[in-house]
C-alpha cells in the first residue's frame, strides 16, 4: 500500500510552474530518494508532503487519507531541512526532545531516547549548548536527532548531509538506512548527490523541470536509464556514435564500428545483458561508456 501519494498535483510560485499534473507513489516503509538539480522540484514535493504548502490543484494522501488541507502539525511527519530550522532559544537537549515534551511523554523515557539518538548522530556532551554556539555540521546533526525523536511514520530529509564532513556523511547514510528499516519508517530523502541517493534508497526518482525523468531501483536507473539525460546525470558518460555492423545472436553480442575508427577498423563488442536484441545490422546506435569503466 502506498504510504504517500501525490495525485495530479500542480504548484505555481511567483508565476513559475514548478509541478504540473505531477503523480508519485511512495510505498509504506520505503526509503525513497528524490534526486535532481536545483530547481527540479525536490523541496517543493517535500513541502507538499509535510503540509508547509498546498497545491494549486490535485491531492496529497498519506496512508490512503486525503491530507491536502490538513495542517502540517497534524501530519505524521518529521522533517529535516537543509537550513536546520532549530529553535534558537532552546539548547540542544530541548531542541531534540521538543516533540516528547509537547506530548507530555515520560521524562525518563525521553531522556533515554535522547541519549540513544544523540549518540547515533555523534553529539557528545553538548546538551546545554545553543544552536548559535554550534558549527553548521553540528546543527545539522541536532536537526537529524530532533526528527528521529518525533517517532513519526514518515521522515522527510531535505539534503540532510550537506553540511557534514565526508566521514560523518558516510556513517550516517548507513545508520539512517538501517534505523529506518528497523523502525519500519517511510523516508523521503531529497538530494542532488546521486551517489548518496544510490547508497541509501530502495527506489529513486530523477526529477527534471518538475517531471519524473526516471523512477526505479538504483540498479534499474543505473543500468537501464530511460534517456540520455538520466544516463549522463547519474554518472559521467562518454557517448560514441556507432554503426551496428553485425549481430552475434549466438553469444548475444553487438559488434559496432565507431565512425571515427573506420580507417583503423576498430570494433566494439557489446554484450546484450537482457539477451533480447532490439536493433538490426546496419542500424545507427549510440554507445554509452561510463567513466568508471
Amino acid at each position: 500500500m502506498p504510504s504517500i501519494t501525490l495525485e495530479n498535483v500542480t504548484v505555481t510560485r511567483g508565476g513559475r510552474r514548478i509541478l504540473q499534473d505531477f503523480n508519485l507513489e511512495i510505498l509504506d516503509g520505503e526509503y525513497f530518494a528524490l534526486v535532481g538539480e536545483t530547481g527540479a522540484g525536490k523541496t517543493t514535493i517535500l513541502h507538499l508532503i509535510s503540509g508547509l504548502i498546498k497545491p494549486d490543484s490535485g491531492r496529497i494522501l498519506i496512508n490512503g487519507k486525503d491530507v491536502t488541507n490538513m495542517p502540517a502539525e497534524h501530519r505524521d511527519t518529521g522533517v529535516v531541512f537543509e537550513n536546520y530550522a532549530l529553535f534558537p532559544h532552546y539548547n540542544v537537549y530541548k531542541n531534540v526532545t521538543y516533540s516528547h515534551r509537547v506530548r507530555d511523554k515520560d521524562v525518563e523515557q525521553t531522556r533515554k531516547a535522547a541519549r540513544e539518538i544523540l549518540s547515533l548522530v555523534l553529539i557528545p556532551n553538548r546538551d546545554s549548548a545553543l544552536p548559535k554556539e554550534l558549527s553548521g555540521g553540528m546543527q545539522q546533526r541536532v536537526a537529524l536527532a530532533r526528527a528521529l525523536m518525533c517517532e513519526s511514520g514518515i521522515l522527510l530529509f531535505d539534503d540532510p548531509f550537506s553540511a557534514l564532513d565526508a566521514g560523518l556523511r558516510m556513517s550516517l547514510r548507513i545508520e539512517l538506512k538501517n534505523l529506518a528499516r528497523d523502525l519500519g519508517t517511510t523516508v523521503v530523502h531529497c538530494t542532488n548527490d546521486v551517489e548518496e541517493a544510490m547508497m541509501v534508497c530502495d527506489r529513486l526518482a530523477i526529477l527534471r523541470h518538475g517531471q519524473i525523468a526516471h523512477i526505479g531501483t538504483p540498479d534499474e536507473v543505473y543500468y537501464h536509464p530511460r534517456n540520455l539525460y538520466v544516463a549522463s546525470f547519474i554518472s559521467d558518460v562518454n557517448f560514441f556514435k556507432c554503426k551496428l555492423t553485425k549481430l552475434d545472436t549466438t553469444n548475444n553480442l553487438y559488434i559496432l564500428t565507431h565512425e571515427r575508427a573506420k580507417e583503423e577498423k576498430k570494433e566494439f563488442r557489446v554484450l546484450i545483458h537482457d539477451g533480447i536484441p532490439v536493433h538490426h545490422a546496419g542500424d545507427d546506435v549510440l554507445l554509452c561508456v561510463r567513466a568508471e569503466h
